[in-house]
């Protein structure tokens, strides 16, 4: 089932209690009484519970339970609804000197948690996307971010970032890397974690990357580093 979606779940029995005793439903989710927003209707040996519209919030398991006279049964099923993906950080265009270490962040949320995959144009506009791939400057982190250890003229162009899980997928965020002239000469970077929600930052003074190993990422002979909680080392 997917989120948005209208959900019927339905009981019934095979037999009855000889006696002609009536048959008393009763519903729980997850061991306990129906939340509020879920009603259930009985309807002879019959019973169901509507759900609309459903949200992740009504996965877990639901029993539906039967009495009648001396006689008790019970059966159990579980509810799992997707959430489909939904943007939490969507790449915007970015202008970078050639030779700079540059970190693309892209995050979206979903049930199940989204893959997160990258695509380049090849061609003019919209037209010719290619899977982007592990290079010898290009890396895809396991969080999902695009990192291009040293940019070049190659990695200009238009590119898409894509979240995609088993329920209907977001539109690509589309965001062009743009080439500054001159070349980049070090020194210091500007750290930000405004795009995430309640990031933590903690600097490791004196302390490399490959020193304090995370296995997030590894930079090599850069001091002063510093670890923001959902993002990835930058440099002071």
């Amino acid at each position: 089932m997917t989120e948005g979606e209208r959900v019927i779940v339905a009981c019934t029995t095979k037999s009855r209690d000889k006696s002609g005793g009536q048959l008393s439903f009763k519903w729980l989710k997850d061991g306990k009484d129906l939340p509020a927003k879920t009603q259930a209707k009985s309807f002879g040996d019959f019973s169901n519970i509507v759900i609309d519209p459903v949200s992740e919030e009504d996965s877990g398991n639901y029993t539906c339970a039967v009495t009648s006279g001396g006689l008790h049964d019970s059966y159990t099923a579980q509810l799992t609804v997707m959430v489909p993906p939904q943007w939490i950080i969507a790449p915007k265009d970015v202008s970078s000197f050639s030779g700079e270490y540059l970190v693309i962040n892209c995050r979206a949320s979903g049930k199940p948690t989204p893959i997160i995959s990258w695509m380049k144009s090849e061609g003019r506009g919209t037209e010719g996307f290619a899977a982007v791939s592990d290079s010898e400057t290009l890396r895809l982190a396991t969080n999902g971010s695009l990192i291009i250890e040293q940019v070049g003229k190659s990695d200009e162009g238009l590119y898409q970032c894509m979240a995609t899980n088993s329920s209907p997928n977001l539109a690509p965020s589309d965001f062009h890397i743009f080439l500054k002239l001159g070349e980049f000469l070090g020194g210091k970077l500007f750290v930000s974690d405004e795009e995430l929600e309640n990031a933590v930052t903690t600097w490791f003074n004196g302390l490399t990357a490959e020193e304090y190993d995370m296995g997030i990422l590894k930079l090599v002979d850069r001091y002063d580093t510093c670890l923001i909680v959902g993002g990835d080392y930058v440099e002071k």
